[in-house]
């Protein structure tokens, strides 16, 4: 007897399937995991040039032993790479190949997230940098830092960060010519309130405004034979722009004239907080006619977010400028020109920040000015004809802020820009303008890139050469 039998081939197809399922998976794995990797050691290469940075500039320290130096280094790499927690490192090895030269290299390995399933359960890492020792004996730099409400949070964490880090690598505690001064600003610059009666500003005196708003309660109406009565009215939907029709209420009253009201008085007080606005052009970004006033701002005395930390003149003092870069705050909106107007002030011995080698002395020593300026965001104000930022013309804004770029380049004062977490295109353009050469113009996208983006630009103002 013959039997015909239905084969089924379900069965087979599970069998391709799971196959086929394992290199898939391999192929995911092992991209995630090299993503990982990938990560990890660009975060291990920041560590190690930075740490090879820092310790370049102990060399200077006569009083500094070897083995000082050695913690040091090992101290600073471990402050300075978060993922120590998981990736298994070697110790860093530091060699001096030369006098004045520092090479450190660290090797570890990354445990692995899915090639363990093929017994891969790690993978390399490793990073190495030399630095050769040199630069200025005399360095006088602004920090122009933005401060407006969209650094708010995070943000100004990872800024805060970024300057600590730049002021150690630059402060040489044995020489007192390396200054470092510090110039917040959201739309207006914060000059200080020990200069208000100085010569060059014009504040007025501190005053109470008072305004009294007279209008009828409701038993005062009801009172006077007013009644409320429903009618149709419109309001436009926020998510869709269009406009729907309820039911709103108001009051009639058959005798307007009649109604009785009742007055209540308000009071603001106002003062000088430090900020100051701009000269009218060109005035506003020069260092020259301080027998053209500045303008002060008067703030309402409980509304204080309008005007960020005061300026920082030049000083060597680390204690200081942490103080300061700890202190930061985030006031309102953007107005860049004069921040940067401002950071030329405090570099240059003529008041009103008078702290800066004279001219002479400067040359004679090769003496370097810098100024590094980063903003996360487009000029939101921009001047008004009583030298306040009341208006909002971004044009009129980014031509003065070329005018003070230019005008701190002519003093010869090399300028670097870092544009932070910024995507408009014309604002990115317009602080690559401003940078004395293209390839001083940065762009950070990350806490991670800004804390590498000053310390790059840290390593090109002490003339150190990142070597390997």
């Amino acid at each position: 007897m013959k039997f015909d039998f239905v084969q089924s081939r379900s069965g087979n197809v599970a069998l391709y399937f799971c196959l086929a399922l394992v290199p898939i998976l391999s192929v995911i794995g092992f991209a995630a995991d090299a993503s990982r990797q990938d990560a990890v050691q660009s975060e291990l290469q920041t560590a190690v040039d930075m740490t090879a940075l820092a310790t370049t500039r102990t060399l200077a320290d006569a009083q500094m032993t070897q083995d000082q130096r050695q913690r040091f280094a090992k101290d600073f790499f471990a402050e300075n790479f978060s993922r120590s927690d998981f990736v298994k490192l070697d110790t860093p090895r530091i060699t001096y190949p030369e006098a004045d030269s520092v090479r450190i290299e660290v090797s570890g390995k990354v445990p692995t997230a899915f090639m363990g399933l093929l017994g891969i359960d790690e993978m390399d890492i490793q990073a190495r940098s030399s630095v050769k020792a040199g630069g200025p004996s005399v360095l006088e730099a602004a920090l122009v830092l933005d401060v407006s409400r969209s650094m708010s949070g995070q943000p100004l964490e990872d800024l805060r960060a970024a300057a600590l880090s730049f002021v150690d690598d630059i402060l040489d505690p044995s020489n007192r010519d390396i200054r470092i001064s510090i110039v917040p600003f959201g739309h207006y610059v914060n000059v200080g309130v020990s200069n208000r009666n100085a010569p060059w500003i014009d504040v007025p005196a501190d005053y109470t405004e008072t305004r009294e708003n007279c209008s009828p309660t409701r038993d005062q109406r009801i009172a006077a034979g007013c009644y409320q009565e429903d009618y149709t009215c419109t309001r436009t939907e926020t998510d869709s722009s269009t406009e729907v029709s309820e039911t709103c209420q108001r009051w009639v009253c058959p005798d307007p004239a009649s109604v009785e009201t009742t007055c209540t008085t308000r009071s603001w007080d106002y003062t000088f907080t430090g900020c100051v606005g701009s000269r009218a052009a060109p005035h506003d970004v020069e260092d020259t006619r301080w027998d053209i006033d500045v303008q002060g701002v008067m703030h309402r005395s409980a509304n204080p977010r309008w005007c960020p930390a005061p300026i920082q003149p030049l000083t060597n003092s680390k204690a200081r400028l942490d103080t300061v870069i700890g202190g930061l705050t985030t006031a309102n909106e953007t107005y860049i020109a004069p921040a940067i107007a401002w950071g030329v002030r405090t570099l240059t011995p003529a008041a009103p920040f008078s702290e800066a080698l004279d001219d002479a002395t400067f040359s004679t020593k090769s003496g370097k000015r810098v100024m590094i300026v980063m903003s996360d965001g487009a000029n939101t104000r921009s001047r008004d004809t009583n030298g306040l930022a009341n208006h909002a013309d971004t044009d009129a804004a980014n031509d003065r802020t070329r005018a003070a770029c230019d005008e701190a380049k002519a003093r010869g004062i090399d300028v670097y820009t870092i544009a932070y977490r910024l995507t408009d295109t014309q604002t990115l353009d317009l602080l690559e303008d401003c940078a004395s050469d293209p390839d001083q113009a940065f762009s950070a996208d990350t806490a991670s890139d800004l804390l590498g983006q000053f310390s790059e630009i840290g390593t090109a103002i002490g003339e150190m050469r990142l070597t390997e």
